[in-house]
């Protein structure tokens, strides 16, 4: 299996903590990763205020 990172985006956003993870734009990063992306992040509660959020 091939392991080297295809396209890079780098995407440095800062959402309020009170808006909804649907509004965020987490979501849209999502989107763009396709079925085998990957998604490399500082720390997890960044993506969310839940652990249900974040799974």
């Amino acid at each position: 299996m091939d392991r080297t990172p295809g396209n890079v985006d780098f995407v440095q956003k800062v959402d309020s903590g009170k808006v909804s993870w649907k509004r965020r734009r987490i979501t849209e990063v999502i989107d763009m990763l396709g079925e085998n992306g990957w998604l490399i992040v500082p720390e997890l509660s960044r993506c969310g205020r839940s652990k249900l959020e974040i799974l």
